[in-house]
């Protein structure tokens, strides 16, 4: 018969050491991190400069005849932008589970883009609204997505 007892010490003096954790899959650096959060900044900037442009520039704007934009067009067009922020961001919660926080933060910056170089472009009140509008989708995308990082 065999003695019950302690089991014979190890005679390799690592058998006591715990194995090394691997780098958990998941695990950021600040390189990969600093380049998304200056983004964000960058999102949350060019909202409130955009804002300030169109309180700052709409009165010169009215005073061109050119345009053919009156002050009710002017509101109108305000109100296209507030209501592309609201679309954007009710619809980037959804967006970000289906697809992801990098695929919405970039068609986000993308659409804030395109709709400034169609404000940029534009000569009537009409796509001038339409770019508002695509630049509120983009910031209302933005806004969310970015906050919550």
């Amino acid at each position: 018969m065999s003695p019950s007892g302690p089991p014979p010490p190890a005679t390799d003096p690592s058998a006591g050491t715990p194995p090394a954790r691997p780098a958990r899959p998941g695990r950021h650096t600040f390189r990969s991190v600093a380049p998304v959060l200056a983004l964000c900044w960058l999102a949350v900037f060019f909202d409130g400069m955009d804002v300030t442009i169109y309180g700052a520039v709409m009165p010169h704007m009215l005073d061109d005849p050119g345009l053919g934009l009156t002050p009710g067009g002017a509101g109108t067009i305000g109100s296209w932008t507030t209501f592309g922020m609201l679309i954007g961001a009710l619809g980037t919660g959804t967006l970000t589970d289906w697809l992801g926080r990098r695929p919405v933060l970039v068609a986000g910056v993308l659409l804030f883009s395109a709709g400034s170089a169609v404000c940029a472009l534009s000569g009537a009140p009409a796509p001038f609204g339409a770019g508002r509008f695509l630049a509120g989708l983009g910031l209302g995308g933005l806004m969310p997505l970015c906050l919550s990082l």
